[in-house]
């Protein structure tokens, strides 16, 4: 008898069980990106940042400072 190949099964990526989630906001969680999830609509990003650390910067400095104080000191929002 010839070798007998096994097929592999690969285990479920998420436990469907235990999603935090509903199947239908998936797309919902997909189609906004990181800028919408983090910062308000009213903040623009600086072209230039390109960096996660300078990402986690922003979003901090999103947190912490008052709208004033973004227009006076923010380094991350145009």
């Amino acid at each position: 008898m010839k070798g007998t190949r096994t097929k592999r099964v690969s285990p479920p990526l998420v436990k469907e069980e235990e999603a935090s989630y509903e199947v239908g906001n998936i797309t919902d969680i997909l189609s906004r990106g990181v800028k919408e999830s983090f910062f308000p609509r009213h903040l623009e990003l600086v072209p230039q940042l390109n960096e996660l650390y300078e990402l986690e910067l922003a979003y901090y400095e999103s947190k912490i400072l008052t709208d004033e104080g973004i227009i006076r000191n923010g380094a991350y929002f145009a």
